[in-house]
């Protein structure tokens, strides 16, 4: 379907060779060698996990795996991988799910290891990789009957996201060690540390005071604090807020931070996507929607975890924000970039949209602040995740979809430069 003037914010001297085995582009990592972009792709009607990588200029490496790709399972029926980082030896680490099922909702999370040029590292525990059991002596029934399973995937299914894969930073090696956050269906999340060897020496249940379980997104961690972004959900399996978990370096919870370590975002935000983590502006913003499935960014301090009132609670009534990024986050002015779907349309459409630091729309960008991406022959595109270069381009990346369902990743470059 042709849409020139949506898709005249998409960089033309950009184009991704991405293959067309590929069902997601999660995320990616620049190298010294090229981008290295992770996700899934179908081999032989499985959902296999997929590494690639590309040139500075989009073009497939095939010097990396097997002719640019390197496809596999982590030993179930459904395997992908969704955040990737480099060691200083220019390995890959990797967190990814795998599964028996179709969907990854009953996935369990996987730590693996590649070799810069994309070949499984089997000294790494043996085989290449270690699936990542929920820890002894912590609760291993999950809360939710199995009938709340179906609802859940039902949710997923409405809201045109999928609300199972965190997609962000749920792994990041902070000197010698490597933390993890762990994801179990109907369980809290577990944050968890690992040697470089892949052996699990530490773990932190992630809970609130309450029935709800949590669903860890993304992670934030200095050398004051680890910051975790976690969906709460009711014992019906439905979202029912967002909060930030503040731990120690050493894995307690924070004193004075929220209540016990734990801070609600503001009520105005149901189910949390995504969290930013800005220390220069000592704020803390989510995304996500409302309610009535609007588009919502909310914010709270860095400090306490109070509630930050002077930032814009921008809602917009018919799409759900899933990604956000600063354009300059060492700065406490920083103009803001989202990424969401609209959810009133048969046609759904990405839609980017530019903010300023308070949180209010930046309407010198777009038409009115926002601008829509479908691309072409697709009847939907979402981002998994964003990233501003150097030059305040954005790459987004993409999960389309066709008439027969069928996903495709893609990788674009986006017009999002600040000209003032």
């Amino acid at each position: 379907m042709e849409n020139p003037s949506a898709n005249s914010l998409i960089d033309p001297d950009y184009k991704a060779a991405i293959p067309e085995s590929i069902g997601t582009i999660e995320t990616s990592l620049h190298t010294v060698n090229g981008r290295i972009c992770v996700g899934s792709a179908y081999v032989n009607d499985a959902t296999h996990y997929a590494l690639l990588r590309l040139k500075d200029n989009g073009e497939l490496d095939t010097t990396f795996g097997k002719q640019g790709l390197t496809t596999g399972s982590f030993g179930r029926t459904q395997s992908l991988i969704y955040s990737v980082t480099e060691l200083d030896d220019g390995a890959l680490l990797v967190i990814g799910l795998t599964s028996e099922g179709s969907y990854f909702f009953d996935g369990v999370p996987v730590l693996a290891r590649f070799t810069k040029d994309g070949t499984l590292d089997e000294n790494f525990q043996g085989k290449g990789y270690v699936i990542i059991e929920r820890p002894e002596g912590l609760k291993q029934e999950p809360r939710v009957l199995p009938l709340k399973k179906e609802q859940l995937k039902q949710e997923q299914s409405e809201s045109k996201q999928n609300p199972s894969l965190s997609n962000n930073y749920p792994i990041r090696c902070v000197g010698d060690k490597i933390l993890v956050l762990g994801n179990y269906f109907g369980l809290n999340c577990v944050l968890m540390t690992f040697d470089l060897n892949g052996n699990r020496d530490g773990f932190t249940e992630l809970k609130r005071s309450d029935d709800t379980w949590l669903h860890g997104l993304n992670l934030h961690a200095s050398e004051e604090a680890i910051l975790i972004c976690a969906r709460i959900y009711n014992d019906l399996g439905l979202p029912n807020g967002g909060c930030v978990v503040s731990l120690t370096p050493e894995g307690e919870y924070s004193p004075g931070f929220g209540t016990d370590g734990v801070a609600n975002f503001p009520t105005a935000l149901k189910t949390v996507e995504n969290f930013l983590v800005l220390p220069a502006a000592k704020r803390i913003i989510g995304c996500g929607m409302g309610e009535s499935r609007e588009g919502v960014l909310v914010a709270m301090t860095t400090k306490g975890g109070e509630d930050d009132f002077r930032f814009s609670q921008l809602r917009d009534y018919s799409l759900g924000w899933n990604q956000l990024v600063a354009f300059s986050p060492q700065r406490a002015d920083s103009r803001l970039l989202a990424a969401g779907v609209w959810n009133n349309r048969i046609n759904a459409p990405m839609l980017l949209g530019r903010f300023c630091a308070d949180g209010k729309l930046d309407d010198s960008f777009g038409d009115g602040g926002t601008k829509d991406i479908l691309l072409d022959d697709m009847i939907s595109t979402a981002a998994r995740r964003c990233e501003i270069d150097s030059n305040g381009k954005t790459l987004v990346h993409c999960m389309s979809t066709k008439s027969t369902a069928i996903a495709y990743g893609t990788l674009i470059r986006c017009l999002t430069a600040i000209s003032d």
